[in-house]
């Protein structure tokens, strides 16, 4: 009887130990489900939004992060500022104001780096780009809706302060021609995107889609993959919605320039925002849009204006000089690309025709 008491203790014994360990085990697995779950639900991706104003244009800042990015869009939105506070022409005490002000100025590197890309723009483009058109657009003064359209000697005599040969630059010191006003109204947000991208690749997130303006950057992972679709604004006046949309690389840039921005009738006449240097008057190149994707925010932004007032076949050696691709939109909705591959490229609107150059 002793003997057999002993072997049903062990076995009661044994059995309360396997009881403990399969509780153990358990709650264990209890700890690791919660803590699982809480650790997703405090570093899982999120989406951050921010929208402000600077350069006479909405910044709009889309950030994909694991960790809080509100002082990060915070940040974003203060060197646009910063910059705009430099390169501004439509702001007194700016380096550019200073520059139109006095003919000659000491800038600093991010002034002095606008002004140069501009001017090469200009070589290579034969003016098309022209940020000495300053005065010219002083006459037209779209920003302030006055809707009126300068008489024809005030033009005349404007449009002679207009040649980007006569900006002199020596070190950081930068000097003009007599009587010209610099306009870089054509560089600025792409050139915004760029000082975003800088600040971009020192932190840690999953994706960004930032605009400025008409230039939009994009970075990051889309999806589990990294071309990211890009819509493009339908080309006409009071539309807020896209026409179609391209496929962009993380880490570029697209830019759009169109006549249906900052526009006014008169006499039933169109009249809008992108001036030829040329002529002083609205750019006539049979275009409704020119969007342009490059590496360089700077660059996709000037090439769009140069392209808009040069047109398609003009445009096609200057896109080639900086490697760019772009999509055109004609007078007659037909729509016309550069280096871009048509399945890149996807239409929502019967309106438009695609032909594949």
């Amino acid at each position: 009887m002793k003997k057999t008491d002993s072997m049903n203790e062990n076995q009661g014994g044994q059995s309360g130990n396997k009881k403990i360990f399969t509780y153990i085990i358990i709650f264990a697995l209890i700890f690791i489900i919660a803590s699982a779950v809480i650790f997703d639900s405090f570093f899982s991706v999120k989406e951050y939004d921010k929208t402000d104003y600077a350069m006479g244009s909405e910044i709009s800042i889309k950030i994909k992060s694991r960790k809080n990015s509100d002082d990060l869009e915070n940040n974003l939105v203060s060197d646009v500022k910063k910059l705009d506070s430099l390169i501004s022409n439509k702001t007194e005490d700016t380096e550019i104001s200073k520059l139109n002000k006095n003919g000659k100025e000491k800038v600093s590197d991010e002034t002095l780096y606008a002004l140069k890309i501009s001017k090469e723009i200009a070589e290579k483009s034969g003016g098309a780009l022209d940020v000495t058109i300053g005065k010219v657009s002083e006459l037209w003064d779209f920003d302030d809706e006055k809707n009126e359209v300068p008489s024809e000697d005030k033009i005349e005599n404007a449009l002679k302060t207009v040649d980007f040969r006569k900006i002199t630059i020596d070190g950081n010191t930068v000097s003009l021609g007599l009587n010209q006003k610099i306009d870089l109204g054509a560089a600025g947000k792409g050139y915004a995107c760029d000082i975003i991208k800088k600040r971009l690749e020192k932190e840690k997130y999953e994706s960004a889609v930032i605009s400025v303006g008409g230039t939009v950057f994009v970075s990051g992972k889309n999806g589990g993959g990294s071309d990211f679709n890009i819509g493009i604004r339908t080309p006409e006046k009071n539309e807020t919605g896209c026409f179609a949309s391209l496929k962009v690389k993380s880490g570029q840039f697209i830019s759009t320039s169109g006549n249906y921005e900052k526009s006014f009738e008169k006499d039933g006449k169109i009249y809008h925002h992108i001036l030829s240097p040329r002529t002083g008057y609205p750019a006539s190149s049979g275009l409704k849009s020119v969007t342009v994707v490059s590496d360089e925010g700077i660059i996709s932004d000037c090439l769009s204006t140069a392209c808009f007032v040069l047109g398609y076949e003009k445009s096609k050696s200057l896109l080639s000089d900086y490697g760019a691709s772009a999509v055109f939109v004609t007078d007659e909705n037909d729509i016309l690309t550069y280096n871009i591959k048509s399945s890149d490229l996807k239409l929502f609107s019967e309106n438009y025709s695609y032909s594949v150059s």
